[in-house]
């Protein structure tokens, strides 16, 4: 594979989540020296992290939400690895029905509030967020849409006061992703794989190749943008 992202330092915060596991190979596979900020507490995760550090990848397990822990993994990530280049978050694989937000709000804020002043010129930040339940309804998401807003409205705060110094700022939805949210029932008359556009369901790979695709030096194209996959196509804003 491309060496795109060789010198490049990246964080995945949530790297132990199916997809923040598969961003986070994925940019090592492009050459960036990649840290995961994670909590290892069950066998899967610890699976998952002993995976990813065989191919090279640096676990940091800490407080996803704590903003104290947050300052602490982004100061040891710098000062192992360099000034940071990436940022992706990924943390907060919970329930629709029942949303996590210290994971899926609070640890994306905090995380990213910690490492602005510590982000290269010319850096990336991507957010991650689930499909668009106005786009695609379904009954009983109005919790998991709260959370999915409140990442976008803090992703274009964050692309004002970083322009200046060349920091792009993405949001990337996904489809439904395979995982703990993409429970196969009945939602607002049809099942989670029908609500989609495109009748399927994403992949981690396929929201990866993307990720990765945005933290490349041609993401400078896209300076601030909500960005839609294959499986959920949305229409890529600019924000002022």
């Amino acid at each position: 594979m491309s060496q795109t992202l060789k010198g490049r330092v990246a964080l995945v915060n949530g790297g132990l989540s199916g997809l923040g596991a598969a961003v986070a190979e994925a940019l090592a596979a492009r050459g960036a020296e990649v840290a995961i900020g994670c909590t290892a507490v069950t066998p899967r995760a610890r699976a998952r992290l002993a995976a990813l550090e065989a191919r090279g990848v640096h676990g940091l397990c800490c407080d996803p939400a704590d903003p104290a822990a947050a300052r602490r993994l982004v100061e040891r990530v710098v000062s192992r690895l360099g000034p940071l280049d990436i940022l992706v978050h990924s943390a907060g694989e919970a329930n629709c029905h029942d949303p996590d937000w210290a994971l899926s709000v609070m640890s994306a804020v905090v995380t990213t509030c910690a490492a602005m002043p510590l982000m290269a010129e010319g850096g990336r930040i991507i957010f991650t967020a689930g499909f668009d339940s106005i786009r695609n309804p379904a009954r009983g998401l109005a919790e998991y849409e709260v959370s999915r807003v409140a990442i976008a409205d803090h992703a274009d705060s964050v692309a004002r006061e970083m322009r200046p110094r060349g920091v792009t700022v993405n949001v990337v939805r996904a489809g439904v992703l395979p995982g703990n949210m993409t429970v196969d029932t009945s939602l607002g008359g049809g099942t989670l794989r029908e609500v989609c556009p495109a009748r399927c369901l994403e992949t981690p790979a396929d929201m990866a190749s993307l990720i990765a695709a945005l933290a490349g030096r041609r993401g400078a194209g896209t300076p601030a943008a909500d960005t839609g996959t294959p499986a959920s196509p949305q229409p890529l804003l600019a924000w002022a």
